[in-house]
């Protein structure tokens, strides 16, 4: 958790270094972390994906610009789709799909048959 919040604030701090309004914008993305479990790991990889791909742009103020709408779509869609949507359209790989493992589950006998045989 540490490491992740020294890479966030590295983040602003480079940044902000190359232009301010980019550095706001960095900054601005603390709020992709919230809440806890799936949804707080969600989060800190959306992060972690605008910093890595967003915020290297060649252009600051570009690149501020990307980070902006990366932000907005993926705080409206928690589904991710409007984010990958964006990071696309500004040039970016679209987030990498995660490996869910499927857990097969017997089907539940219903009580209309459970006397039957």
């Amino acid at each position: 958790e540490q490491a992740m919040i020294g890479q966030w604030l590295q983040g602003v701090v480079d940044s902000t270094r190359r232009h301010w309004q980019l550095g706001h914008e960095v900054a601005l993305c603390g709020r992709l972390i919230k809440g806890y479990g799936a949804t707080n790991e969600r989060g800190k990889d959306n992060l972690l994906h605008v910093l890595n791909h967003l915020a290297q742009g060649p252009v600051p103020e570009a690149a501020a610009r990307a980070i902006a709408a990366a932000r907005s779509a993926a705080l409206d869609d928690d589904a991710g789709k409007a984010l990958d949507a964006t990071l696309v359209a500004h040039g970016a790989p679209a987030r990498p799909v995660k490996a869910q493992p499927i857990r097969w589950m017997p089907k539940a006998r219903s009580h209309a048959n459970a006397g039957r045989t």
